[in-house]
């Protein structure tokens, strides 16, 4: 086995490549300087792009939101205006004046007429279903 003997620091430093001139002097600094001052430029590029895709982003959500928003709201300013031109023709054909308490009123019969006729005809579902049912399970006569 052989060892190596031990070298003092000064040693190692003589042994490894002798400094050039270039990276010593203020001509050979420059190149390193570039190197950084375009590190940070890029640094701060990746930053500003950052700030506009979040700016993009943010722009695109709020201006989507407002738009189904706005949607949202003309579609139930027209389901109402519906309703209160059918309950204006109704409400005149009995010679209603169609105010704002007159209106909540036959939309209120409206809804109770309408949850009524839907009971009824699921009631008469569910009867004929169970004839059905009936008729089934029984056995034919013989």
């Amino acid at each position: 086995m052989s060892e190596q003997p031990s070298t003092s620091g000064a040693q190692a430093a003589a042994n490894e490549a002798p400094l050039s001139a270039l990276s010593t002097s203020t001509l050979g600094a420059a190149p390193k300087r570039v190197r950084h001052r375009e590190e940070q430029i890029e640094s701060a590029y990746e930053l500003q792009r950052g700030f506009l895709t979040s700016g993009a982003t943010i722009f695109g959500f709020v201006v989507g939101a407002d738009t189904v928003l706005l949607s949202h709201e003309s579609q139930q300013r027209s389901e109402e205006n519906m309703v209160r031109s059918r309950a204006r023709a109704e409400l005149g054909k009995k010679g209603i004046v169609a105010s704002e308490k007159e209106i909540e009123k036959w939309k209120d019969e409206y809804i109770q007429l309408k949850l009524e006729e839907r009971r009824k005809r699921r009631e008469q579902l569910l009867k004929d279903m169970e004839q059905s049912d009936d008729a089934a399970a029984s056995p034919p006569p013989a």
